[in-house]
């Protein structure tokens, strides 16, 4: 994370990619409140970025919808009921980004 932390993102896809690195690694430390913030703070730049095509915005949002549901089943003592109806719902997104890794967490 600190050579992440030292990139200065000129394109716009690399800062899609540093954001996503950071959601990642936060959730793979089960750093849960860094997660989110950094979930939420990636979720208003996605919203607000006139730049981006619909498609990757629609497919980013989607995995930060997801995975923020994974945390709070996590957090909620896990319900078996629950984690396989997410699983169906991951599988059923079409526009979906990192769906195989969603399905693994």
């Amino acid at each position: 994370m600190e050579h992440l932390s030292r990139v200065k993102p000129d394109e716009l896809i690399l800062k899609l990619d540093i954001n996503m690195l950071y959601t990642l690694i936060y959730f793979e430390m089960n750093y849960r409140d860094s997660a989110l913030s950094v979930a939420d703070s990636f979720k208003h730049f996605l919203k607000s970025n006139n730049k981006l095509s619909e498609e990757i915005k629609v497919n980013h949002l989607n995995f930060l919808k997801f995975l923020i549901s994974i945390i709070n089943l996590k957090e909620n003592h896990i319900d078996l009921f629950k984690v396989q109806k997410l699983r169906k719902e991951i599988n059923d997104y079409s526009y979906l980004i990192r769906k195989s890794w969603l399905l693994k967490s």
